[in-house]
């Protein structure tokens, strides 16, 4: 017999609660959370034979105002011939309960937004962007991604490496809050994207401080302040 839709919602709400837990308190159940953040990107909900059904949700107009034009930016982006700067897409607001799921293959990134019951269910799916995607956060081999980030253009050292983490996923959760690998990040990006010489597109999930500059979690919000990054770095056309 198929599970009901209300069952499996509240087993996917318990679910998100474990992951956040985990999160906080730092364990090193890497596994359970990345099966987690699968669940939403990597999979679709099913109940028996078939997808979750109902009406489809509608997005608030400043809603959907705003993710449209977060994937235009980066659809400009891909298509310009500038790299190493940023680009400003107006940044998200708070959207309770709508949730988006932007996943690369390598090739492409693609952008779903979930909403409706549990933010589950398919509200928006994007065309494909032709780009890689990444984040300036994370580590790679013990390098904190966003100091190397911070060195590279503030403190002037272009041959810096691990600059920016290529992912095959991220989850932005009701605007605000950003969910990738095992780190769980605030969005307070001021609206700014970064493409590399790549050609990766990526997003800067980011912290509050008044002691530090950069940390796993990705770059203090005051890094990104319109008057700083695109003087630092120049923006793409």
């Amino acid at each position: 017999m198929a599970m009901p839709v209300s069952r499996v919602v509240k087993l996917m709400l318990a679910v998100i609660v474990l992951l956040v837990v985990l999160l906080i308190n730092g364990n090193s159940l890497d596994a359970a959370k990345d099966a987690v953040i699968d669940i939403f990107v990597k999979t679709e909900i099913t109940i028996g034979d078939k997808n979750i059904t109902g009406a489809k949700p509608t997005l608030h107009p400043e809603h959907e105002k705003r993710l449209d034009k977060l994937h235009k930016t980066m659809k400009e982006m891909a298509a310009s011939t500038d790299s190493n700067c940023v680009r400003d897409y107006k940044g998200l607001i708070n959207m309770e309960g709508v949730n988006t799921v932007l996943s690369s293959d390598g090739n492409q990134i693609f952008m779903r937004i979930k909403a409706g019951e549990g933010g589950l269910q398919d509200a928006k799916v994007y065309a494909p962007i032709p780009a890689s995607l990444c984040v300036i956060a994370g580590e790679i081999d013990d390098d904190i991604v966003a100091k190397q980030f911070y060195k590279k253009w503030w403190d002037g050292k272009p041959n810096i490496k691990n600059y920016y983490k290529p992912i095959s996923s991220i989850f932005i959760q009701g605007g605000t809050e950003v969910v990738f690998e095992t780190i769980k990040s605030e969005l307070e990006d001021h609206g700014y994207l970064y493409k590399t010489t790549e050609g990766d597109i990526c997003l800067f999930p980011t912290f509050n401080s008044a002691l530090f500059k950069h940390d796993e979690e990705g770059l203090e919000t005051d890094n990104l302040k319109p008057d700083r990054i695109p003087q630092v770095i120049g923006t793409c056309t």
